[in-house]
């Protein structure tokens, strides 16, 4: 798919590698798991009223990891074929701090 393409094309331009979407893939897998533990747990007690909410961020957070499986597969078909990601410069602004009059 072309969107997921151009993300993992933007993610190695950023320098990002495939094992930052897995750790973040396994991270939203378990933020999943959990919001529809505790989805059910309140449906069970108090009803689904109260269940949408957590229904609808386990539905998010399971989105996000699908999302991050793809685009590090992707990346990872970009990286053998690019080669490994080299360190990018450091392009944050460098600030020193500014020198103050000590009182007499």
């Amino acid at each position: 798919m072309k969107a997921f393409d151009s993300m993992a094309r933007k993610a190695h331009a950023l320098g990002r590698v495939s094992k930052d979407f897995a750790l973040a893939a396994e991270h939203d897998a378990g933020a999943a798991g959990l919001l529809a533990t505790c989805a059910c747990l309140l449906w069970w007690l108090v009803g689904w009223k109260w269940a949408v909410l957590p229904a609808l961020a386990a539905l998010w957070a399971a989105t996000n990891c699908a999302t991050a499986a793809v685009v590090k597969t992707r990346l990872e078909k970009l990286e053998a074929t690019l080669g490994p990601v080299t360190k990018l410069p450091d392009r944050r602004l460098k600030l020193t701090p500014v020198p103050t009059k000590k009182a007499a």
